[in-house]
């Protein structure tokens, strides 16, 4: 009867410190494509975003999805470092090579269902969005000196892609009179 006890005990234990601490699907892999770098002087902090961090880009590691390198039965990844507690691995589903050499890759998430992942890289630029649900919006954006910035956008104040949320659209007809 003891051991039964003990052995209820621990599966109720692990059952409940997976769900408060739940494990990856599976372990990261590869060198981590982001390296921090110090925030410039001169950065302005940006709306609608709640945290954003300057990286040095490995562009070596984009060399892992152009598509030469999808083979049947495996898909390319790329570990993207975006912060400590959003590290994922990149699973490309396609890629391929456009006008002027630029990759566009789109993917998803390794373990993170329902996720989305669209990266482009020529020649030194990066630019990125990844939706990790339940978690939020990433982008990577190219910043000045060869950095690119990393962003978490904040999905509760609202946020567009072109606009700015303090501006009025051109449509607005408060801007017709002017």
């Amino acid at each position: 009867m003891d051991s039964i006890f003990k052995r209820y005990l621990t599966i109720s234990l692990f059952a409940f410190t997976s769900v408060i601490f739940p494990l990856r699907a599976s372990a990261l892999s590869g060198p981590q494509v982001l390296e921090e770098s110090p925030r410039p002087a001169n950065a302005t902090s940006l709306p609608s975003v709640k945290r954003d961090r300057f990286v040095k880009i490995h562009e070596e590691q984009f060399q892992s999805l152009h598509p030469r390198n999808f083979k049947p039965g495996a898909r390319p990844s790329l570990r993207v470092n975006l912060f400590d507690d959003a590290d994922y691995n990149l699973v490309a589903e396609r890629s391929e090579i456009r006008n002027g050499g630029r990759m566009v890759v789109t993917g998803h998430l390794e373990g993170v269902p329902g996720s989305l992942a669209v990266l482009s890289h020529t020649a030194g630029v990066v630019t990125g969005i990844l939706y990790v649900p339940g978690k939020g919006t990433f982008k990577i954006l190219p910043a000045a000196n060869g950095l690119h910035r990393v962003l978490e956008m904040d999905e509760e104040t609202g946020f567009s892609c072109a606009m700015d949320a303090n501006r009025p659209h051109p449509s607005d007809p408060q801007l017709q009179e002017i």
